[in-house]
């Protein structure tokens, strides 16, 4: 079991696909850091509002176990937006400022 700086135990994460299957767990968010060169900021704002992050939603692996054992992944299913794709970016034809406020 890995400590973070202050000497709190971390709460364990797991990446969801689209399609609501399991990317990976990981156990704290520095581990995902690590790993995919992601920021921990953005990995905790799709934690917080459900949004996707660099084609993934985040959510803590206890509230991912408990819908699990009732069967009921597709609550963390998603639709991606039509002006984006799955990492983020602005699809072509469609311009950064027209994608603001959808």
């Amino acid at each position: 079991m890995t400590m973070t700086k202050r000497g709190r135990k971390p709460k364990p994460v797991v990446a969801v696909f689209p399609d609501g299957t399991l990317n990976g767990w990981f156990e704290g968010i520095m581990d995902a850091m690590k790993l995919y060169h992601l920021d921990r900021t953005s990995i905790l704002r799709s934690i917080r509002t459900g949004k996707p992050y660099k084609g993934c939603r985040w959510v803590y692996k206890q509230d991912y176990d408990e819908s699990a054992m009732c069967g009921d992944t597709s609550r963390f299913a998603f639709t991606p937006r039509r002006d984006r794709d799955l990492r983020g970016w602005c699809k072509p034809g469609y311009h950064w400022q027209h994608s603001r406020n959808i």
